[in-house]
């Protein structure tokens, strides 16, 4: 799961891989149960085990593609512990759920800090996306939330704000909602918002969320000539702490996350329909341009028709290493779903495990 991967305040890196699995029904098989604890001295390894997360013997059959009982990111608090979210039951469940695990030595041992919905009130909370602290120590955990007559597209967004490292989390603020109703003509493929999302300070009392959002398409769905409706990754500020919020703009991709830079820098990493991409902003996310900066593909470009050419996995993750100096992290093993490949590749075992690592850094200029 490279949403986990990230660098400890010791100077070595951390990611959680999948142990123990159980057999399940969607893309890929199986559902995880439990999880391996592996580090690094370098991004690049070698990796070794050092711990293993157990989930019990809770057993659900979902699809780990969709982030279902499965670990979608991890973060380090300043005191040195390890936030680790899980979720728990089917994905379509209106009893789904997020259970926290925690570590205070580093990944070598885990506990549970339990489940998160009866102290915010909300049911089924399908995904918890990036734990975010900001400078007071306050901890800012994004949400999912479900609806009753359970769509996995539909759901609204919200955080809860943790101030005792983990043990307690506040009652929910919504900051985007799902806006299907505005696309009555898009009869087509899920409509709404995401648990792809992210919010981070940007300034005093300065914040940008993320998400994204599907708007449906006009005809159905097609393998071989376009993706499922219209995602786009939408953009929303806040300039009181998070209280209120003002949509920006969007623009079409999936599979988003972002990292302040410090001095108004932004650097937000995303998959389109054809490469996987990097944008910057200097103005706190007002205005962006493009890092024309495709990640790697299995096969060659000029491989066949750019019909064929599918982009390189997703769920690119941004990393800070230093102040002038980020990462871009990408899955590049996956082979595509609902996408042909060219008829002259040959499929091989090697569907997980290939990472690209993609660094920028601050010009002088």
């Amino acid at each position: 799961r490279i949403g986990t991967m990230l660098p400890l305040d010791s100077g070595d890196w951390m990611a959680i891989g999948y142990g123990q699995t159980f057999t399940g029904e969607g893309s890929y098989g199986f559902t995880g149960k439990g999880f391996v604890v592996v580090r690094a001295p370098d991004i690049e390894g070698p990796w070794t085990k050092v711990g293993q997360v157990d989930r019990g013997e809770h057993e659900a059959v979902s699809d780990p593609g969709t982030g279902s009982d499965t670990p979608g990111t991890m973060m380090q608090t300043k005191t040195g512990r390890l936030l680790l979210p899980v979720s728990r039951g089917h994905w379509r469940s209106l009893d789904r759920d997020m259970e926290l695990f925690y570590s205070d030595d580093e990944g070598l041992s885990w506990a549970s800090l339990g489940l998160i919905s009866s102290q915010i009130g909300l049911r089924g909370l399908r995904c918890g996306s990036r734990i975010e602290q900001l400078e007071d120590g306050r901890l800012i955990w994004t949400l999912h939330v479900g609806r009753e007559e359970w769509h996995e597209a539909k759901g609204d967004l919200c955080y809860t704000v943790g101030t005792d490292d983990g043990q307690t989390w506040s009652k929910p603020h919504f900051w985007a909602k799902s806006q299907e109703s505005h696309y009555p003509e898009r009869l087509h493929a899920g409509l709404g918002v995401r648990s792809e999302c992210g919010l981070i300070r940007t300034g005093p009392g300065r914040w940008l969320g993320t998400y994204r959002e599907e708007r449906g398409s006009v005809a159905p769905f097609d393998k071989y000539f376009g993706p499922s409706g219209m995602p786009h990754i939408c953009f929303t500020h806040s300039r009181d702490g998070g209280r209120t919020w003002t949509p920006a703009f969007g623009f079409l991709g999936v599979e988003v996350d972002m990292v302040s830079l410090g001095d108004g820098v932004i650097l937000c990493a995303y998959r389109e329909d054809t490469l996987a991409s990097a944008w910057l902003s200097y103005d706190d996310g007002h205005t962006w341009q493009l890092q024309v900066d495709p990640a790697e593909l299995p096969w060659a470009r000029d491989a066949a028709d750019p019909v064929w050419q599918w982009p390189p996995g997703g769920e690119s993750v941004v990393r800070v290493l230093d102040h002038d100096t980020a990462v871009v992290i990408t899955d590049t093993g996956l082979m595509p779903a609902c996408k042909p490949t060219p008829p002259e590749h040959v499929v091989t075992r090697e569907l997980h495990g290939r990472v690209q690592v993609r660094f920028f850094r601050r010009g002088s200029g």
